[in-house]
This record gives structure tokens, C-alpha cells and sequence, in this order.
């Protein structure tokens, strides 16, 4: 498994998860 793609994906997910949630993301500022 390529570590580069995981890491990849694990970006993307944070980025949706900021997208859907940004009360989450202010809070961890």
C-alpha cells in the first residue's frame, strides 16, 4: 500500500469532515 495515498486520503477526509462540520473546526483552532 502506497503511504503516499494514505496520507492523501486522510488530508481529503479531514477537509470534508472541515467542510461539513465547522463548529468542529473553529473549536480546535
Amino acid at each position: 500500500m502506497n503511504v503516499n495515498r494514505v496520507l492523501v486520503h486522510l488530508i481529503y477526509n479531514a477537509i470534508l469532515a472541515a467542510q461539513r462540520f465547522p463548529e468542529i473546526q473553529s473549536a480546535e483552532i
